[in-house]
């Protein structure tokens, strides 16, 4: 009796029918998976800007938090040098120079004594004012724009040998003019030198374009992302095993909110997110319907035609409408040829069938059954009950529809009874109980009819 035979057709209006429930369940799923994100995000993001001043962690703890900063900083540094130098943005393979070439003599030496002592000081000053930054405020004061680079030494160098200097600078597209302002500088600073100096001759040797650079170039790259590399897994293995406490305190001596370690935490959430709440309404909703489909299939009070001819083998003398209230734009399509204009047309066809029935097996009483005493079965029983006595029969207790000891024990007299249920709202535990009873006490249940409004609201 508890096999179910549920057609597609049958289970799209059933659902389409509680979809109410279904959006209930879309609804508060979406409020709560939205809320739940909203609250883990703020939850998040608060955690990542605490600040404590340390006071609550023991002396070591302490120290390796200060360790932490000072890794931090330099892999900050490591991170600044490579967004702003000019040198990590090149081509290493396509780094060109311009190279100009000075000789330097001093003509003041006595005889016998040796010479390129007093050019290798003047070199090494020469050397000092360019790889020491010397020249830089010089180079500003011919174009401000220099200002805004600090790292504007790597673009330049100098060397000597033997009396001759060598002055070298890599073109770059950000800095045009900066090999004619770099030679200037250079250049008015050796004419400063040899003011003072005058027996020191200073002689303009060429000047070329080279492309040899690619070498060093790639060399101070790949050493720069080593650095970078090294600072950044240094820290992040300290930060990883911090507490709590400890993180709290790094972001207390950095002086800032978040630091490299929270990227995986969300920054604070400015509102509910709407994807997380439309992902919990599609899950919602699709929960909504498992649910509804475990009710109808473990629903006692759900029945069929096909679960009184099927699963209790009585016969059906088809469907009895009854005056329904809602509207039936949710009619299913199996029932539509069956309708009638009216309900005394499906009432009096009903009463018919079983007449006929009634007459050619002798029946004179009938009692009618069903599993609960539902408003429209009790009226449709009593429309019944009129209809069958024109046909000669006899209906007892349709005024109970035999749900009480009194309409039972006029049932075991009749000793014919019939089932009249409402459609898709029988108690299919309580239909079996009674058919027990009508075989213990011999009762003939000569089959049953379906009962529905005329609307099909619940149908």
């Amino acid at each position: 009796m508890n096999i179910r035979r549920i057609s597609l057709k049958s289970l799209w209006y059933y659902l389409l029918r509680r979809f109410w429930i279904i959006l209930i369940f879309a609804l508060a799923f979406g409020a709560l998976l939205g809320g739940y994100k909203y609250y883990k995000d703020k939850k998040a993001a608060d955690a990542a800007s605490e600040i404590s001043d340390g006071s609550d962690l023991t002396e070591p703890e302490k120290i390796a938090v200060e360790n932490a900063t000072m890794q931090y900083s330099s892999m900050k540094g490591a991170e600044r040098y490579f967004r702003d130098s000019i040198l990590m943005k090149g081509n290493s393979k396509e780094e060109t120079q311009t190279i100009v070439q000075y000789r330097m003599v001093y003509t003041g030496v006595p005889a016998g004594q040796s010479t390129g002592v007093l050019e290798n000081t003047y070199q090494q000053l020469l050397k000092t004012y360019v790889n020491d930054g010397m020249f830089i405020p010089d180079i500003i004061e011919i174009d401000p724009v220099y200002e805004e680079y600090p790292y504007i030494r790597e673009l330049v160098w100098i060397s000597n040998s033997s009396g001759e200097i060598s002055i070298g600078v890599v073109e770059n597209s950000f800095y045009p003019n900066l090999a004619a302002d770099f030679r200037k500088v250079v250049e008015d600073y050796m004419k400063g030198i040899t003011e003072k100096e005058p027996q020191l001759k200073i002689d303009l040797m060429g000047e070329k374009k080279i492309t040899l650079y690619d070498s060093t170039t790639e060399s101070a790259q790949r050493n720069a992302s080593a650095n970078l590399i090294t600072y950044r897994r240094a820290y992040l293995n300290s930060y990883t095993s911090f507490t709590s406490s400890q993180k709290a305190y790094l972001r207390y001596l950095l002086g800032v909110d978040r630091v490299v370690g929270d990227e995986e935490l969300p920054e604070e959430p400015s509102g509910i997110n709407l994807k997380y709440v439309l992902i919990g309404m599609i899950a919602g909703g699709f929960l909504g319907i498992g649910v509804l489909i475990l009710m109808l299939y473990l629903s006692l009070r759900h029945a069929s035609i096909s679960d009184y001819s099927e699963n209790v083998g009585l016969r059906s003398f088809g469907l009895m409408f009854v005056k329904g209230e809602k509207k039936n734009f949710l009619l299913r399509k199996e029932f539509k040829d069956m309708l009638f204009t009216s309900n005394e047309e499906s009432i009096k066809y009903s009463a018919v069938r079983i007449g006929a029935y009634c007459s050619s097996h002798g029946i004179k009483e009938l009692s009618l059954l069903s599993s609960e005493a539902d408003k429209s079965v009790e009226e449709a029983g009593e429309t019944l009950k009129t209809c069958l006595k024109k046909e000669g029969i006899e209906v007892l207790s349709a005024e109970r529809v035999a749900t009480d000891s009194e309409a039972l024990s006029k049932l075991i007299n009749s000793g014919h009874g019939l089932f009249i249920e409402k459609l898709h709202g029988g108690n299919r535990k309580k239909l079996g109980e009674l058919l027990q009873f009508c075989k213990e006490n011999e009762v003939t249940v000569i089959g049953s009819l379906g009962v529905a409004e005329l609307a099909l609201g619940e149908g």
